[in-house]
C-alpha cells in the first residue's frame, strides 16, 4: 500500500506534464499562425544572408515569390490515388520481398503436379492404352483353349448349354453368388 502511495504522485505528475505540453504546443501552433508576416520576414531575410555568403545577388521579389510557392505548397509532395496502376507500380517495386517466396511457390506447385503426372496419370494413361491389345490376346486364348463350338454360340447366362460345353471341356462349373449349381 506504501508502494501505490508513492507512485500515485509520480503518475499525477506525468500526466499534468503531459497536458502542460499539449497547451504550450498548441500556443506554439497559434503564435506561429498569427504571425504569419513576420515569419515570412525573417525566411526572406535568411534566404538573403545564404545567398549573399555565396556570393549570389536575389532580388527581393524573386525571394518573395519563393516563399509565396513555398506557402503555397507548391513544392510538398502528394503521393497519387491508389488507382490499379499504382498497385501494380508498388507490386513491382516491391518485388524483392515477394518475388523469390512466390517463385519457390510456384516450383512446389510444379513439383508435386509433375510428381503427380507421373506417379499416377502416365501409368494410368499407359494401362488403359494397352487394354484394347491385352483383351484381345486374352480372348484369342479363350478361343483356342475351348475346342467346342457351342462355347462360341451366344447363350443367356446358366442355360444347359453352357453347362454342358463347360463339362464337355473339363472345367469345372462356374458357380454365380446366389444361385445354386448342378452337376
Amino acid at each position: 500500500m506504501a508502494k501505490a502511495a508513492e507512485t500515485a504522485p509520480l503518475e499525477d505528475l506525468m500526466v499534468a506534464m503531459d497536458v502542460v505540453d499539449t497547451l504550450r504546443h498548441r500556443q506554439q501552433l497559434v503564435d506561429r499562425e498569427l504571425d504569419s508576416e513576420g515569419r515570412r520576414e525573417r525566411l526572406i531575410d535568411k534566404l538573403r544572408e545564404i545567398y549573399r555568403a555565396q556570393g549570389i545577388e536575389v532580388s527581393d521579389a524573386v525571394l518573395a515569390d519563393g516563399v509565396r510557392a513555398l506557402e503555397e505548397d507548391r513544392f510538398r509532395y502528394t503521393p497519387p490515388k491508389t488507382r490499379f496502376a499504382t498497385r501494380l507500380a508498388r507490386l513491382y517495386v516491391r518485388r524483392d520481398k515477394w518475388f523469390k517466396p512466390a517463385l519457390v511457390l510456384l516450383v512446389m506447385v510444379l513439383g508435386l503436379w509433375l510428381a503427380y503426372y507421373l506417379i499416377a496419370v502416365r501409368p494410368e494413361a499407359a494401362a488403359r492404352a494397352e487394354l484394347p491389345g491385352a483383351l484381345a490376346q486374352r480372348y484369342a486364348a479363350v478361343v483356342k483353349a475351348s475346342a467346342d463350338e457351342t462355347a462360341l454360340a451366344p447363350t443367356p447366362c446358366g442355360s444347359s448349354s453352357a453347362r454342358a460345353s463347360s463339362r464337355g471341356s473339363g472345367a469345372s462349373p462356374i458357380s454365380i453368388p446366389g444361385r445354386a449349381t448342378t452337376t
